[in-house]
């Protein structure tokens, strides 16, 4: 009579299985924490695709109240500093962070100037500067009306800031050797009649250096 072997051999259990095993009781054991983590995980999930939504909500809606400012101003005949703060005052002060801020201080700057307000005009236009940079297309523009709003009274400081657009070679170099000419430097002219000889300023250009020689 065979007698009973009380020896049960266990099925052999590689690591694998036995990681599988550990990690599974240790997720039953802290599930709450693992269900509290893949809320949070899920929840910022959906926060990061609905940034870049309300990021584009928020921009179009600056620049919607920033085209409003522009349309107030259009067509403004007696411009004063409280009539533009007025058309831009909601851009500046609720979107003060926004690209729509540069915007409008670029356009103040543009009607204050166009209204005579050279002072004011450097204001808006420094402020443009600092929000846009001056590597940039409305940066330039900003720098440029900069100096051309003090260009009367302080030359030597115009004279820098046109120097700067000529040397990066901006979309404003023509229009900045005219004014640099203007200024006094006759070399500019010199340029700008070589390099733009059908421009837009060709012929003062022509007129001007030639009556200092």
């Amino acid at each position: 009579m065979q007698e009973k072997n009380d020896f049960v051999e266990l099925p052999e259990i590689d690591n694998f299985t036995l990681f599988v095993g550990k990690s599974a009781r240790y997720i039953n054991e802290h599930k709450k924490y693992f269900i509290f983590g893949a809320f949070i995980f899920i929840s910022a999930l959906i926060l990061a695709s609905y940034i870049p939504f309300y990021m584009s909500k928020q921009r179009a809606k600056s620049f919607a109240v920033l085209q409003s400012g522009i349309d107030l101003t259009a067509g403004m005949d007696n411009v004063t500093l409280d009539a533009v703060n007025k058309a831009f005052g909601p851009v500046f002060k609720d979107y003060k962070n926004s690209e729509a801020y540069g915007y409008a201080c670029l356009y103040a700057g543009r009607t204050m100037y166009r209204g005579g307000e050279k002072d004011n005009a450097e204001v808006f236009y420094k402020k443009a500067l600092k929000s846009f940079g001056n590597n940039s297309l409305p940066g330039e523009l900003s720098q440029y009306g900069e100096a051309c709003s003090y260009f009367d009274r302080e030359p030597e400081l115009s004279f820098a800031s046109f120097s700067q657009l000529i040397k990066k070679d901006s979309f404003l170099k023509e229009d900045a050797l005219f004014y640099k000419g203007l200024a006094g430097d006759t070399s500019s002219l010199e340029i700008l009649i070589k390099e733009y000889p059908d421009g837009f300023y060709s012929d003062i250009a022509q007129e001007i250096y030639l009556s200092r020689k």
